[in-house]
């Protein structure tokens, strides 16, 4: 009986040292993992960032040139909206998508009031405000920090 001991002890002790290899490598790979998961998180976030930032910039790029238009044509005594204005214009909403102008119709009512169409136009931001709003919100749906 005195042979059966020291080979049940050497037999638990190598399953002791087995198993702690073994959680040490498990936690090793499984740090790696969430390591890597992480890292794509937080590159995914900030090329969605840079989207963003992007989509802003066009915006602002593309209201300041039609803006810059409309003052040119204004002043050389063009009538509002110019042409570009009386295209058909489709709007996207968080709800779906719907179209406003119709090719014949401005899309912004002609007004010689300029405080109407500063009104007009903060309306407008105000709407392209809540979109973007509304985009941020989407994005952070799927990719929470």
């Amino acid at each position: 009986m005195a042979d059966v001991r020291p080979e049940s002890s050497r037999s638990i002790l190598e399953a002791f040292y087995y198993g702690r290899a073994f959680a040490e490598t498990l936690n090793a790979k499984v740090g790696a993992v969430v390591e890597d998961v992480l890292s794509d998180i937080g590159k995914q976030s900030a090329e969605s960032s840079q989207a963003l930032r992007e989509f802003q910039e066009e915006v602002e790029e593309r209201a300041q040139s039609e803006f810059s238009e409309f003052l040119s044509a204004s002043s050389n005594g063009a009538s509002y909206p110019p042409n570009a204005a009386l295209s058909n214009t489709t709007v996207y909403s968080s709800d779906g998508r719907f179209s406003a102008g119709n090719g014949r119709q401005p899309v912004v009512a002609a007004s010689p009031d300029l405080q109407e169409t500063v009104d007009e136009l903060r309306a407008e931001m105000a709407l392209t405000r809540a979109a973007v709003q509304s985009y941020r919100n989407k994005l952070q749906q799927y990719n929470p920090q």
